[in-house]
């Protein structure tokens, strides 16, 4: 099939579209579907690209119930990931079950489940802000961070909304790699003061970079924002306090570990 567009209504709408959308003929192309998460609706335009047109009713079912196990933020992703803004796009179960637990559940999970659990296993919770002299992987992670703020800003200034969410997913990976770097396992195990020094500045460099993912990705994906701000309990969540690194507040305790996206059976 092939997505128009995405946008969110209240419920009375929403279910009014879609009890018009029940009278259509087999042969109208367009359909709504919706998915549910509280209080919202999801509505998705779909022109259906199958020959047999007796397939159309079962397919609406479908994809009504699927959109339902996944959640609002992932079909939000989804839909704003795959699809330049104003043009037509294709969604398939298989591309969306791929990007969900690739991007969703490995990247963006992993991240916010590692950082959080290392810094209650090894501080209690609690990071205090080091003064310390950037490693040339903090200095490139923290330049990173600032590039992709002024480049989210301009997107979103010229409507490519695409590039923008793109731009936090690099910053997301480069944060995943910065682990890989400094592998705070092995710091945590030293005895060495300036490693465990060290490990504090590798765990609050972390936790500024997902208070500003989330910041970043509150217009797409405003619920997994806020989950992912509460576990690392901060009030800093306005665009403004973005512009500059290191305003997590120093020795703020976290919270404990919630996993955003479980992954998916394809089967």
């Amino acid at each position: 099939m092939f997505v128009e567009y995405m946008t969110l209504m209240n419920k009375k709408e929403a279910q009014s579209l879609f009890d018009a959308s029940a009278k259509m003929k087999p042969s109208d192309k367009e359909k709504l579907y919706i998915a549910k998460e509280n209080s919202d609706l999801v509505i998705v335009s779909c022109h259906w690209g199958y020959e047999d047109t007796n397939e159309i009713i079962p397919k609406q079912q479908e994809i009504a119930t699927k959109l339902n196990e996944f959640g609002v933020d992932a079909v939000r992703y989804y839909s704003l990931a795959e699809m330049p803004f104003a043009q037509d796009g294709s969604i398939t179960y298989e591309a969306f079950i791929s990007r969900y637990n690739s991007e969703l559940a490995n990247t963006l999970g992993n991240l916010v489940n590692r950082t959080i659990a290392m810094i209650n296993k090894y501080f209690g919770g609690k990071v205090e802000k080091p003064a310390q002299d950037y490693t040339p992987y903090d200095s490139e992670l923290v330049n990173v961070l600032n590039e992709t703020v002024k480049g989210y800003t301009y997107n979103f200034d010229n409507f490519r909304f695409q590039n923008g969410l793109n731009a936090v997913w690099t910053l997301i990976s480069r944060c995943n790699k910065y682990i890989d770097e400094t592998a705070p396992w092995v710091l945590a195990k030293s005895e060495d003061p300036e490693d465990k020094k060290r490990l504090a500045g590798v765990m609050y460099t972390l936790l500024e970079g997902l208070r500003i993912v989330s910041v970043q990705l509150e217009p797409f994906m405003p619920s997994t924002s806020v989950k992912i701000l509460d576990q690392i309990n901060t009030e800093l969540r306005d665009f403004d306090s973005v512009n500059n690194f290191g305003g997590y507040v120093s020795g703020t305790k976290v919270n404990d570990a919630v996993v955003l996206f479980k992954r998916i059976d394809k089967e």
